[in-house]
């Protein structure tokens, strides 16, 4: 245990569990009542969280360490979250305009004009969903064109 006070954004070296010194960020402190003692909840480099109780042995970081270590997770969380959010943006079938209006007008050929109109526009909605609404105003359309099929 140090004699240093610990503020969150601090960095710290501990001994994890498995026995290894790690760099954590501190986060957040706990009050534990039952244990009568302070958790110090811990950000880690690869995003992970830990934790550690305040009379358990640590290390606050030298400022200069503490910037690169800053430096250091700044730079692998916005690499994390790029990930992730181009895994969200990614559509499994991207539809240029022309593609789109093709298939449309190969779907739609034989149909009546009303049924071709909802189910063209069913299909349009679905090419471009990104919510629940999106896939109700197409399921709308469908059952439309169910309606007005003959």
């Amino acid at each position: 245990m140090s004699k240093e006070i610990l503020k969150v954004g601090d960095w710290i070296l501990y001994i994890a569990i498995n026995g290894q010194s790690q760099h954590g960020k501190v986060d957040s402190f706990v009050e534990d009542m039952n244990e009568k003692e302070t958790r110090v909840e811990l950000k880690l480099l690869n995003g992970q969280k830990d934790y550690i109780w305040m009379n358990d042995d640590w290390i606050k970081a030298h400022p200069n360490g503490a910037s690169l270590l800053d430096k250091k997770y700044n730079e692998r969380n916005k690499q994390s979250n790029d990930v992730q959010q181009r895994k969200r943006n990614k559509k499994i079938v991207q539809w240029s305009d022309n593609i789109k209006l093709k298939f449309i007008e190969r779907v739609i050929q034989d149909l009546s004009p009303l049924a071709a109109y909802h189910i063209g526009k069913a299909i349009d909605l679905l090419a471009v969903a990104e919510s629940k609404e999106d896939i109700e105003q197409a399921r709308w359309s469908i059952q439309r064109a169910y309606e007005n099929w003959d």
